[in-house]
């Protein structure tokens, strides 16, 4: 029975890991039966025999892109379509060019093929992917940005020389001629503690009901030689009307220590995570029927709630737009006499959920160290985190 039981533990680790891991696909350039040129083709969406069956031919390995959204607002979502006037395509990056004008071209059956990023990361190797009109005779119905190569395979000057013309840069991945540690998923502890301000920075201690407007921050950075993660938070918050009654605190709590033999290298997920609202009065009603959603999502969020970053939804499953399923992830809750708000980030994928007390019955921010009836964060919640260990 205990053996049953361990194997299905290491079963629902394994299907953690697989779900959190930033899964890549291989991605190889064929020569294209249609435009007598190279294409670019993830291995997922077809087998070798089929495009061979089809007559593709000269498989050459091109780079891996991400099939999970990676973290961060630089993230570029690759789709290709099927040209107009061939019955081929070609790939194109959202940011590049809008759905809306690929379809005006002509442009039809797009499909989604990866992730990868808009501008080179400033950390770690990445090769720029540019598309470049292919070969064929201008007149041809075929001529078109169909070669899409990375920068590591061929020169500028070689592809010039071929006569392939008019480059533009559309996207960039992980670099294939780097060697890299593989990541592992790990779990942070959250940060269950009352936390509040002390400090007057503007007008008194109470916000008598005006908001307060409230903007928290958690950074995620190594620390203790690599031994250990720490999570360094700033908290700010500020009555809405006259006398702008404000306050701020920062800390720095430890919430990971590596395994015992290991060496935290690099910290491979976001790092950082920020929220902004503008706290209700106690015992708030969110939603109630007949709202317009989207406005009062964007009015709680202090006007933000548009800005959401793409991430930040993927990672609670809701897709760009939806306000309704924003709306259900806020949720208040009575902590101690006072409404303790539940809030998503509104950037970055490290916090899952902010719990903050705003207003409460008396004076607001602290004068003492126990939080008690007081301006607070109540609990950070993280999402699980990549990491490289030596």
């Amino acid at each position: 029975m205990k053996r049953m039981f361990l194997l299905y533990v290491l079963f629902c680790l394994m299907i953690f890991s697989t779900v959190f891991a930033q899964q890549r696909v291989k991605v190889n350039r064929w020569v294209s039966p249609v435009f007598k040129d190279f294409i670019s083709i993830p291995e997922n969406k077809s087998t070798d025999a089929q495009l061979i069956s089809f007559g593709y031919k000269d498989k050459i390995f091109q780079y891996e892109a991400f099939l999970t959204i990676p973290a961060g607002n630089n993230v570029a979502v690759v789709n290709r379509w099927s040209h107009p006037n061939c019955g081929d395509f070609i790939i194109i990056a959202e940011h590049e060019i809008s759905d809306q004008q690929m379809t005006s071209f002509g442009y039809v059956n797009k499909q989604f093929l990866f992730y990868a990023y808009k501008t080179r990361p400033a950390n770690g190797a990445y090769v720029a992917v540019s598309r470049w009109i292919n070969t064929l005779p201008v007149g041809n119905p075929c001529r078109d940005f169909s070669l899409s190569i990375a920068e590591h395979e061929l020169t500028d000057t070689q592809l010039t020389s071929w006569g392939y013309t008019n480059k533009m840069v559309q996207f960039y991945v992980p670099d294939p001629r780097q060697k890299t540690n593989a990541s592992t998923t790990i779990t942070l502890t959250d940060i269950d503690e009352w936390l509040c301000p002390q400090a007057v920075l503007r007008g008194d201690r109470e916000f008598d009901g005006h908001g307060p407007r409230i903007k928290c921050e958690v950074t995620l950075s190594i620390g203790d030689a690599g031994k250990a993660l720490y999570a360094d938070i700033y908290f700010w918050a500020q009555e809405t009307v006259h006398d702008w009654s404000t306050t701020e605190r920062r800390w720095r709590k430890k919430v990971y220590d590596a395994p015992y033999g290991k060496t935290i290298t690099a910290i491979n997920s976001d790092k950082a995570s920020r929220t902004q609202f503008i706290s209700p009065a106690g015992g708030f009603q969110f939603l109630v029927p007949g709202n317009d959603v989207a406005s009062v999502v964007n009015g709680f969020l202090d006007g933000a709630g548009g800005t959401i970053s793409r991430a930040v939804l993927a990672s609670h499953g809701i897709p760009s737009g939806d306000f309704r399923a924003v709306a259900r992830l806020i949720t208040g809750a009575i902590n101690s006499g006072n409404t303790a708000v539940r809030v998503p980030a509104l950037e970055g994928t490290l916090v899952k959920f902010f719990h903050i007390v705003g207003d409460t019955g008396g004076a607001d921010i602290s004068d003492d160290d126990n939080c008690n009836d007081d301006t607070r964060i109540v609990k950070l919640e993280f999402n699980p985190v990549l990491v490289t260990f030596r």
